[in-house]
């Protein structure tokens, strides 16, 4: 019966360590680029690639931080698809290969915080 229990015991661990994926996308956290934010297809547009996805990734300057002059290329990226023109993927925080109010929330939401991420990838 003791070694039923180490075993039942053993087995509920290893579930909770395999299950541990805090934003509900299937990416368990080890290897999720975005921790709090769904991402399910893991899309990261920055060359060269970081450890953050686009879904949480507002720092396109790559200098830690989103400020004034990320917003200035979100808001450039948004000229572009509003009369048509291509823009910079990493501006599609949402992988839908389009530039909506969704992809504006979440980058808005990446200023205000003032950083990217969190992700789960060793930097």
């Amino acid at each position: 019966m003791r070694i039923a229990g180490i075993a039942a015991t053993g087995l509920l661990l290893a579930l909770s360590a395999s299950a541990a994926d805090r934003d509900g996308d299937g990416i368990e956290d080890p290897l999720d680029n975005c921790l709090e934010i769904p991402n399910p297809d893991q899309i990261n547009d920055s060359v060269p690639p970081d450890v953050f996805g686009n879904a949480c990734d507002g720092d396109f300057d790559r200098n830690g931080d989103v400020d004034g002059a990320d917003f200035l290329v979100f808001r450039g990226c948004w000229g572009a698809a509003v009369n048509g023109l291509a823009f910079e993927l990493i501006c599609d925080h949402d992988g839908d290969r389009t530039l909506d109010d969704k992809d504006f929330r979440l980058f808005k939401t990446q200023f205000l915080l003032g950083s990217p991420g969190p992700s789960g990838l060793p930097e």
